[in-house]
């Protein structure tokens, strides 16, 4: 009886975990869908607050710090976007939303030729004709115009 209980309380455990574990990447999903929402809105202060508890349920999101890092930087809070942005990098070195915003970033700090590596890498990841690519390519070309 003994051999039969301890793999049953086995299994009973592991479909409990995965069940908490479904639970808590759906509640992630839907923390990162109203942060989505937030910034949509230009509501980037309550965005920040929002992402803040999401990265402190897991700190190994790219997602997270990447909209953290787009939310601060629309605030003005460059210094908190550049360090987002480079932990979302960390986490995930081929984040095409993350080297897309960097690069506008560097653009703000006149920093082209940051802007113009990550857009290489983003070639590189997904060629020229991904969004990510082409919208910071789009603001490379405004930048050097003098736009």
């Amino acid at each position: 009886m003994k051999n039969w209980t301890i793999p049953s309380l086995g299994l009973v455990l592991s479909v409990v975990a995965a069940g908490v574990f479904a639970m808590d990447n759906s509640l992630q999903k839907s923390t990162m869908f109203e942060a989505q929402k937030l910034i949509e809105q230009e509501d980037h202060d309550a965005a920040i607050m929002l992402l803040n508890a999401a990265i402190g349920e897991d700190m190994n999101d790219a997602d997270a710090f990447n909209l953290l890092g787009y939310a601060s930087r629309k605030i003005g809070d460059l210094g908190a976007a550049a360090e987002y942005y480079a932990t979302a990098l960390g986490i995930n070195p081929t984040h095409r939303g993350a080297l897309e915003y960097q690069g506008e970033l560097y653009l703000l700090l006149k920093r082209p030729e940051k802007a113009e590596s990550n857009l290489d890498k983003l070639r590189e990841i997904c060629g020229e004709s991904c969004e990510e690519y082409n919208d910071l390519a789009k603001d490379l070309a405004v930048y050097k115009s003098g736009g």
